[in-house]
């Protein structure tokens, strides 16, 4: 996405439940699917994508995905598959990163990246290593951009809100943020 996301770039999309991360990240996907200016406003290079989707009852999902008129270029990840994990020894990772290679997938969105890893989301140590495993899939794909979608960091105390961004941070430690290369804050108002 020209101005926003960068080739081999990475990206967190952040903001409470309900806030519509899971319709953005398909428009995104749609956009990026058929090469449509996102907005019309930021040029995209056509991609096919890989969703990974563990967070969205089945249901839900699938009648989000007849809301836009995917082709073959949007591979979903489901939950009738083995559980996607980074962590576990299921054959899942692997096989995702097969899939990125064999369809040569551009794009891969991560829909709640809590849900692939067994790390602690607070400690930089283990947030980096959750980013150098999935910068592995790379190696089926250097230029794979990544959008991972996250919840934010837990409500601050009523004295304490003064102080709290206007936009919403991400969960844990600040390595999310720091180490991808566009934060997206949605904040869902009344």
């Amino acid at each position: 996405v020209d101005d926003v996301l960068p080739l081999a770039g990475s990206a967190i999309l952040v903001a409470k439940r309900e806030s519509y991360k899971t319709w953005l990240a398909l428009y995104f996907a749609h956009c990026i699917t058929k090469g449509l200016p996102i907005w019309d406003k930021f040029n995209t290079t056509k991609s096919k994508i890989l969703y990974i989707s563990n967070d969205d009852p089945p249901p839900s999902f699938q009648s989000r995905l007849r809301t836009f008129s995917f082709t073959g270029d949007l591979v979903v990840y489901h939950r009738n598959l083995p559980d996607f994990s980074i962590d576990q020894e299921n054959g899942s990772f692997s096989s995702v990163k097969a899939a990125i290679k064999d369809r040569d997938i551009g794009l891969l969105i991560v829909d709640i990246l809590r849900n692939t890893h067994n790390k602690d989301s607070n400690t930089d140590k283990e947030t980096k290593l959750v980013f150098d495993k999935y910068k592995e899939l790379r190696e089926a794909n250097p230029k794979l951009v990544i959008i991972f979608i996250i919840h934010p960091s837990k409500e601050l105390p009523p004295d304490k809100r003064v102080l709290r961004r206007q936009s919403e941070e991400a969960v844990g430690s600040y390595l999310w943020e720091a180490g991808v290369d566009t934060v997206i804050s949605l904040t869902k108002s009344t």
